[in-house]
């Protein structure tokens, strides 16, 4: 994840970025995105873009499950008004 960098900076993906392992917390990780992309100070006006990538299906979380994560969403929907479901 690289956290508040211009999309043109962020470096391309390859086999030493992503290595896909075993286990997927994918729940896990999208609510964490989500508390970390709030901790970003950013203008007003600015939109955030949010891609999910994963080597296969979630097996992993201990925290999240799919409906908190929507109702993450939802929140962040409704506070930022421009994260779509």
């Amino acid at each position: 994840m690289y956290n508040g960098v211009p999309i043109a900076d962020a470096p391309d993906l390859d086999t030493d970025l992503y290595q896909p392992k075993y286990n997927t917390p994918l729940f896990d990780a999208i609510a964490q995105a989500i508390h970390d992309m709030d901790k970003i100070e950013r203008p007003k006006d600015s939109v955030v873009i949010m891609v999910i990538m994963t080597d296969g299906e979630e097996n992993d979380s201990r925290t999240y499950t799919k409906d908190t994560i929507k109702e993450l969403i939802v929140g962040v929907d409704a506070s930022l008004e421009r994260f779509r479901k």
